[in-house]
């Protein structure tokens, strides 16, 4: 079943945009980025809503016409997108409109093989591209880099990324791959759930994990929620309607938790692996790169997951 389509997103978007008057942003200008939540109505937005103090800022913005807004996804480390929008081909809600030019983008089962459309598997690129990286630095014989990108399948690039091929040749991002969830060997993509739950107007942010759990994976799902609101269990049945409704009964949360905080990475990314490593009690390596690293203080040990 595919999941409805959103009524909001949220993201952040730099406050020039919002108000010219506050002139052009440096590049990588932090304090210039504005939390927001876009409305949606037929696809398009209708307004622009912050969601954090913005002085100066009403309360709805008019969204600017003339400034289109698409959904991307690449990386630093090629310095570009595999797949983005354009202002050419049509635009269908939830999804990302096609692929970059001069990039043999595909989709490949875990055997190797091109998915039919409207089936997920892993992102790949079939062939060398402009601003793939040749090498990382230091790693003078090449086994760091043939592990990051060539290891999963021969002479392919493997990005990472769990997503789908559409009916009209778009692209539905459902989460990085070695974040998957597989409840009941289920294979589903996080950014399914996320789509759900934080379109619901008490939760402000979700993160989920798969719990490894009595020979399977339970899925948890923990929330921030608006006004640090309680988590009662009139709220928990909410959420788990809605995603078993949108989704299907296997994409429903075994727990739900409340947490102060959600960890993320200085780019503003949220870790995922980390709470996962977390809760399952191994060692972290790279928390130099965690903008918050005292969130995780909470996910240790909590009774629930024992």
């Amino acid at each position: 079943m595919r999941a409805e389509p959103p009524r909001s997103l949220r993201l952040q978007l730099p406050r020039a945009l919002l108000d010219p008057q506050q002139g052009d942003l440096a590049c990588g200008d932090a304090d210039g980025l504005l939390p927001v939540q876009l409305e949606l109505e037929g696809g398009r937005v209708a307004a622009i809503r912050p969601l954090a103090s913005a002085e100066g800022l009403p309360l709805a913005l008019t969204p600017p016409v003339d400034v289109p807004l698409a959904s991307i996804a690449g990386g630093t480390d090629l310095v570009g997108c595999l797949v983005l929008g354009n202002l050419y081909s049509n635009v269908y809600m939830g999804e990302i409109q096609g692929q970059s030019l001069g990039i043999d983008v595909d989709v490949f089962t875990d055997e190797g093989e091109s998915v039919k459309d409207g089936e997920k598997g892993e992102l790949v690129v079939k062939k060398p591209f402009p601003s793939m990286p040749v090498k990382f630095w230091g790693d003078d014989d090449g086994q760091k880099y043939h592990k990051a990108y060539f290891n999963r399948f021969k002479n392919i690039w493997h990005h990472g990324d769990f997503i789908e091929r559409t009916l009209n040749n778009g692209f539905i991002m459902r989460g990085r791959s070695d974040a998957t969830l597989n409840p009941g060997g289920v294979r589903i993509g996080t950014a399914e759930i996320y789509q759900q739950v934080e379109d619901i107007d008490f939760i402000t942010e979700g993160l989920v994990v798969g719990q490894d759990y009595k020979d399977d994976v339970r899925i948890i799902l923990f929330i921030t929620t608006k006004n640090n609101e309680e988590l009662n269990d009139e709220k928990i049945k909410s959420i788990k309607s809605k995603i078993r409704k949108n989704c299907s009964p296997k994409h429903v949360p075994s727990i739900i938790i409340k947490v102060p905080e959600i960890p993320r990475t200085k780019s503003g990314k949220i870790v995922e692996l980390a709470v996962r490593k977390v809760i399952h009690g191994e060692t972290i390596n790279n928390k130099e790169a965690i903008a918050n690293p005292e969130a995780l203080k909470y996910f240790e040990n909590i009774p629930q997951l024992k």
